[in-house]
């Protein structure tokens, strides 16, 4: 039987009697177990540059399918982006959006450079811009999608670190402008809701388009903006 060495090459072990190889099977499998838990079978860096791990080769296709998938239905959908120059570690499948949203455009708040993100939050993010339009939403302003950062009080980083989560502030209509933290009604239910924005977070709940929604309601620290974030 074989077994993986800390630097990723192969030893072999000699033939033996058939009476002692459940004994040293278990020896092989406790001996590897410790290589791993001491950090040897964790991730390496790659020609890339990235971060690289072992993972199981099924999971590894699915994820891979996935990723294929996801570039596939933004193509389809026409959105244009770009791979970045220098995308970071942290996220899988990072994109630059190039452009508008099936109409929306989604600006930072600095009003310069482009929305940097996971394949996945871009593809929520084009059928949200659907809704938007629905509501007469022509610009959501946004502070951040990806960045590095971590959840408090947990100290785990957060979906911003994996380019799954984007920050949403202001929304911009025909002829205003309406942001979360004044134009929000705290505390009104879906049922009564008459607030622009309190209806567009409704219908974006009911569409389900991200597994995550936190608004003004959830805590103290989202008084003034939505954040959506997808499933990692």
């Amino acid at each position: 039987m074989t077994s993986p060495s800390r630097f990723g090459a192969h030893r072999t072990c000699s033939p033996i009697p058939s009476t002692n190889r459940s004994t040293v099977a278990r020896v092989c499998v406790t001996a590897l177990l410790t290589i791993c838990l001491s950090g040897a079978c964790h991730a390496t860096r790659g020609r890339s540059g990235r971060q690289e791990s072992y993972e199981n080769p099924s999971r590894a296709r699915k994820r891979e399918r996935d990723r294929l998938a996801c570039l596939l239905r933004l193509k389809r959908a026409a959105v244009r982006y770009r791979v970045p120059a220098h995308p970071p570690a942290s996220v899988a499948n990072p994109l630059l959006l190039r452009g508008r949203l099936a109409g929306v455009e989604f600006r930072p708040f600095a009003r310069r450079g482009s929305l940097l993100a996971d394949c996945r939050l871009l593809d929520a993010l084009r059928r949200t811009a659907k809704i938007l339009g629905k509501h007469g939403v022509r610009v959501a302003v946004f502070s951040n999608a990806y960045s590095r950062r971590r959840r408090l009080p947990s100290g785990r980083a957060s979906r911003h670190t994996a380019g799954l989560a984007i920050d949403v502030h202001r929304f911009v209509f025909a002829e205003r402008v309406l942001t979360v933290e004044q134009d929000f009604a705290r505390g009104v239910p879906c049922t009564r809701a008459v607030q622009p924005l309190n209806r567009l977070h409704c219908a974006l709940s009911k569409a389900k388009i991200f597994d995550r929604i936190l608004t003004p309601d959830s805590d103290r620290a989202h008084y003034n903006h939505f954040h959506w974030a997808v499933i990692e």
